[in-house]
């Protein structure tokens, strides 16, 4: 009697064991052919976003990218203090992408980047900008969260057929190449976090709650100019990572690998690409600081990246503890990635050095409470592309 009961639970379990996992398998189906029920921001094979949407509004200090706001890091913005930073006319195709509908047809240039390239609180992003500077056809296939496997992915599924001349790539190294990995997983397992996060946003931010006084936004000397300055924490400790350790990682071989892999597909049907390089906030501003002390406050803030057993790239529970290595990676970092377009016979636009005079010059090219750059800072992005595009010949081209 007890062998049949043993039995009989032992078929029940396999039974059930066997129904979770095809429940999986068809979960990751469904999410793999109707990406519309994914979560924004996550790297998925198509746009979240509705086909054919227009979407008008107004851009206000309190409307910062809610992906870096943590719960008492950034002082509330009070009602008298909420400028409105820029007017959105949002398109998207019939796909979700952010061009005017209906798609292009024909196309002279392919964006593949994230949310910097889709033109996030931005009434002009640099595709459009480029678009109107050149007289060029531009497909924009940014999206939030798309990592360099997706971006091939988009490439070669709608960019490719099209037969560009010229394939511009966004690079963001704290994302794009520090947490870079070649394996991409499985669609259910990357929609755990982001819905946990959505569902629980309130507690979250509760828990993760600064006990000290409001460090954002933190007012920085540069020159003659105080700025008020405010980053994502992410993006300032990806400059506690030396440059030596950067190259040993496996994380930056991967990338390595990947990014020749879509250099020479596109070489294939006859393009070429233009790397270009996205310096966040921190790297801009660090080094032209009058008084790197007034960092300080930050410290106690930021963890150290650093290599695990396995040599990839992580977050330590090492805290920082001076401001000078982040103002000298903050240079560091973009020799790195330009080294590599360099070796990999790529086209390199690095607005860096122009983002920081137009700093030195009173304009400050970024939003005041968001990572991404305003109107000018995408103007300044086009005018680099154009150029680069206009004075080189690709050598792809019309094979």
């Amino acid at each position: 009697m007890k062998k049949i009961k043993a039995r009989v639970l032992a078929i029940a379990s396999l039974e059930i064991l066997f129904g979770i996992c095809a429940g999986v398998i068809i979960l990751e189906l469904v999410l793999g052919l109707n990406p519309k029920l994914l979560i924004q921001g996550m790297d998925t094979p198509l746009p979240v976003s509705p086909g054919v949407t227009n979407l008008k509004y107004s851009v206000r200090y309190s409307d910062g990218d809610l992906f870096f706001w943590q719960v008492g890091l950034i002082a509330p913005v009070e009602e008298h203090q909420d400028k409105i930073e820029t007017y959105v006319n949002y398109w998207s195709d019939e796909l979700g992408f952010p061009n005017y509908p209906p798609g292009i047809i024909d196309a002279e240039i392919v964006v593949l980047g994230r949310s910097y390239s889709m033109g996030a609180q931005a009434s002009a992003p640099w595709p459009l900008q480029l678009e109107k500077k050149s007289g060029l056809g531009v497909l924009n296939l940014s999206q939030t969260g798309s990592g360099l496997f997706r971006k091939e992915d988009y490439l070669n599924r709608i960019g490719k057929p099209l037969k560009p001349q010229w394939v511009v790539l966004e690079v963001l190294p704290s994302l794009d190449i520090y947490e870079y990995s070649a394996d991409q997983g499985w669609l259910v397992k990357a929609t755990i976090n982001p819905l946990l996060k959505s569902v629980f946003h309130n507690d979250i931010e509760k828990s993760k709650a600064v006990s000290t006084d409001p460090v954002f936004p933190l007012e920085i000397s540069i020159g003659e100019q105080k700025i008020e300055y405010l980053d994502y924490l992410l993006y300032i400790s990806s400059l506690t990572l030396p440059k030596d350790v950067l190259l040993m990682s496996h994380n930056y071989s991967d990338f390595v690998d990947g990014l020749s892999g879509l250099a020479a597909g596109a070489a294939d049907f006859g393009a070429c690409v233009v790397l270009l390089y996205v310096p966040t906030k921190s790297e801009i501003m660090f080094p032209l600081l009058t008084r790197k002390e007034e960092l300080l406050p930050l410290l106690p803030l930021l963890y150290s990246w650093d290599l695990n057993e396995q040599m990839n790239l992580n977050i330590t529970d090492r805290k920082v503890q001076e401001s000078s290595m982040l103002i000298i990676n903050a240079q560091e970092v973009s020799q790195v990635v330009e080294a590599l377009a360099r070796e990999t016979k790529l086209d390199w636009v690095d607005p860096s050095q122009e983002l920081r005079q137009a700093i030195l010059n009173g304009s400050n090219p970024y939003l005041q409470y968001d990572t991404h750059w305003n109107d000018l800072g995408h103007e300044i992005v086009a005018n680099q592309i154009l150029r680069t595009i206009t004075n080189t010949r690709c050598p792809y081209a019309n094979r």
